[in-house]
């Protein structure tokens, strides 16, 4: 897979807020083919989001859905299986962990992951 593309191919992303649909996103790869967002890329989009709107609402639903594609590529792997140099040198300046003078300290913490896939409902339970 290319360095930086989340997904090659087609999908669709679909964001409901207490149950209305707020986003329909049609990808190809890592860009947004259709709809008021067409052309951006999910990766590198909120700069463009933030020069467009001012509609807090509407910023949040993008926040959201571009975090949930990136953050759901990691369920295509099994993260225990991986060696560590995968997923610190894979993963370097994704987020504030992976931060370059950080790598060196991080641990994985084995048997963490957890599946939702069969019970979404348990996904937030713990909020209750």
């Amino acid at each position: 897979m290319e360095k930086g593309v989340l997904l090659k191919g087609h999908r669709r992303l679909y964001l409901y807020r207490d149950g209305v649909l707020v986003l329909d996103w049609p990808l190809d790869g890592d860009v947004i083919t259709a709809g008021p967002y067409a052309g951006q890329n999910v990766r590198t989009m909120m700069a463009w989001v933030e020069s467009s709107t001012h509609d807090l609402d509407e910023v949040e639903a993008i926040a959201i859905a571009r975090r949930t594609l990136i953050v759901s590529i990691s369920l295509l792997f099994d993260m225990d299986k991986l060696p560590p140099s995968f997923t610190t040198s894979a993963r370097a300046g994704a987020c504030y962990s992976y931060q370059p003078a950080l790598i060196p300290t991080l641990t994985r913490a084995h048997g963490s992951s957890r599946d939702f896939s069969s019970r979404p409902d348990a996904l937030l339970s713990d909020l209750k």
